[in-house]
């Protein structure tokens, strides 16, 4: 069992976690796993050096002491810091309160601190250095803006910690702890306001903008982080992690010459924990090819493992394009099966291993991520050579379509808006059409039909019908934004199109998140040619910050998006059926003269989209509906 303590910072409010470390060296409680934010870690190296009241003294000291901290110390051109850096690094555990350098070193666990990278905005975890006498770790993660310089390391700008990860629990589970310890600085009742300096970190910052739109973010990532951790301490949920970094340290998840090897030391390490933790699961629930080996190994392993015996697996395909094929050889002497599981009733398949076959075939329950794709699974277009074995099977099949998080998704609260709105009220909306204009250098018009797309440019998405038919679209008298990366010929398709209709047409190829909230709530219609789609989830996000889906009727689309009726009103979007670069236009037309002559029937469309439930409730109550009937509880 690996035990885990994570430290939230807050200034001098960290004496609060100081005294609840005090408390714990007192019953001789040490972690396996120590992470701190800012002034939470900075204080926490004490526990780890068990000096139990090392920053009380410290703090009663020193805290009214001008050489510890105060404006003097931010106008000292040698400091540039509200806080006396050599004092309170240097001085004080070198001379005046010394630390325990010996003990911190010895310590056998884990000790890590939370940093914000100013160039990418995101938080980073970098193990504390535990023979460092400048502390310059731990001065970067108590780096606030504005009060800090920037600090250097490892040719890397960093400042606070918080602004990016404030309470890092999550760090906690994917170092792999089993028992997690959270000491907050904030009362359960704390909110934490959006930064009101905001111009000013702009400005100071404006060679970093993905700092700045962490800054922008902080407010709601902190209050959603909270919010989640709260939820976890209601459900008492417990999360086990496997780890092993030599296959799982990647900058890609898969994608790598032995992701077979990989994914079967993942599924077979799936199936020892129970062992090990004396743990009796009823269901394992297994997605995609990566763990279509757990239930495949299951069909043995609950014959030889206890706790085990009365597990079924449930089985998710989200896109089965991608079905884990290896050739024969891997049987044996990757996966570890015997050759009596290569057969047409198990994994063989065209005389290649198909692990999503086995998995299909050995799972109690298969389902899909929208009821229409696991009925699209059953013909050839889009069974990918699977349909014999789904049809075959049919009868575990079922589809549910997922969830967004709809507090993450609204536009009365989400901070990479300009201006806020709500479904009752969606004069804001036109704010951020106005911004996302100016952002994609498009002629500001606040009445002119505007286009989004964000998504991967690749053929399934149905990008050739755009690339096909973008002059006619253009010819439509609109605007439009294509947010995204993909494969070229899209790219330079888009590239061109930028060129050839200046302040009509923008392409932005990389991925923001900020930049695609923006997207969706700037743009009126957001457009979704999908070949196939096994649920989508930017249609959901598009109807939430109301803009109108213009989809093809596949998948996930159209369990999702009803087409807009003209003599009933009832709809939440526009659709089209054939994979058809022309009806995908005249589609086009339809939603971009309902917009210029019929507001009120465009304003019913916003208000069904953006009212519409979209939530993981009703996702969750269906699956639990599918582990009764798989258990019989």
């Amino acid at each position: 069992m690996k035990k885990g303590i994570v430290l939230e910072g807050g200034a001098l409010r960290a004496i609060f976690s100081s005294g609840v470390c005090d408390a714990l060296l007192e019953q001789d409680v040490m972690p396996d796993y120590l992470v701190g934010v800012s002034a939470g870690i900075a204080y926490g190296v004490s526990y780890i050096s068990r000096q139990p009241r090392r920053n009380l003294e410290i703090v009663t000291r020193y805290a009214g002491d001008r050489r510890y901290m105060g404006m003097n110390n931010l106008a000292d051109r040698h400091n540039r810091s509200y806080f006396g850096l050599e004092f309170v690094y240097d001085t004080i555990p070198n001379e005046l309160v010394p630390f325990d350098y010996q003990t911190f070193a010895a310590y056998p666990g884990q000790v890590e601190a939370v940093v914000t990278n100013l160039s990418t905005g995101e938080a980073e975890y970098m193990p504390v250095p535990r023979e460092d006498d400048k502390f310059l770790l731990l001065q970067a993660t108590c780096a606030l803006p504005l009060m800090f310089p920037i600090y250097h390391l490892n040719g890397q700008p960093y400042l606070d910690g918080g602004v990016a990860d404030s309470i890092p629990y999550e760090r906690a589970f994917q170092q792999g702890c089993d028992r997690v310890v959270v000491v907050l600085s904030k009362t359960r009742s704390y909110v934490r306001r959006p930064e009101k300096l905001q111009p000013v970190i702009e400005r100071t910052y404006r060679e970093y903008p993905n700092f700045c739109r962490a800054m922008a973010r902080r407010a709601e990532q902190y209050n959603t982080c909270r919010e989640r951790l709260f939820q976890l301490e209601r459900e008492g949920v417990t999360y086990w992690f496997v780890d092993n970094e030599y296959y799982f340290k990647r900058a890609q998840i898969y994608g790598h010459f032995d992701d077979c090897e990989r994914f079967a030391f993942f599924s077979r390490a799936v199936l020892a924990a129970p062992a090990q933790l004396d743990w009796a699961p009823d269901i394992i629930h297994c997605n995609d090819w990566q763990t279509a080996l757990v239930p495949v190994y299951l069909l043995e392993e609950r014959y030889r493992v206890p706790q085990l015996s009365n597990a079924h697996a449930v089985f998710t395909i989200h896109n089965i394009e991608y079905q884990g094929r290896y050739g024969e050889q891997v049987l044996q002497d990757v996966i570890g099966l015997d050759s009596s599981y290569f057969n047409e009733g198990m994994l063989a398949y065209f005389g290649d291993v198909n692990l999503m076959k086995g998995a299909i075939l050995a799972s109690s329950q298969v389902t899909t991520v929208s009821p229409t794709y696991a009925q699209e699974l059953h013909t050839p277009f889009y069974a990918r050579g699977m349909d014999g074995v789904i049809c075959q099977q049919d009868g575990k099949f079922c589809g549910i379509v997922n969830g967004i998080d709809m507090d993450l998704y609204d536009p009365a609260t989400c901070a990479d808006l300009p201006e806020h709105y709500s479904a009752k009220d969606v004069s804001g909306k036109a704010a951020c059409k106005a911004a996302l204009q100016r952002a994609m250098g498009l002629q500001e018009d606040p009445y002119i039909p505007l286009i989004g797309c964000v998504s991967r440019l690749v053929g399934h998405k149905g990008f050739s019908l755009v690339t096909d038919a973008l002059h006619d679209i253009m010819g439509l008298d609109v605007q439009m934004v294509v947010l995204g990366t993909g494969e070229w010929q899209y790219e330079e398709a888009f590239r061109n199109a930028q060129g050839q209709y200046p302040g009509r047409f923008a392409a932005h190829l990389a991925y923001s998140p900020a930049l695609s909230n923006l997207v969706y709530a700037g743009s009126d219609l957001f457009l979704m040619p999908s070949v196939s789609e096994p649920c989508g989830l930017s249609q959901l996000i598009a109807m939430r910050f109301g803009s109108i889906p213009v989809v093809r009727e596949t998948g996930g689309l159209k369990d999702t998006v009803p087409p807009y009726n003209k003599y009933t009103g009832e709809g939440r979007g526009f659709t089209f059926t054939n994979i058809n670069a022309g009806d995908m236009v005249w589609v086009l037309r339809e939603a971009a003269a309902l917009y210029r002559s019929n507001k009120p029937a465009w304003r019913s469309l916003q208000k069904a989209g953006m009212t519409a439930d979209f939530s993981w409730e009703k996702s969750a109550k269906a699956y639990e509906e599918i582990y009764g009937w798989v258990t019989g509880k």
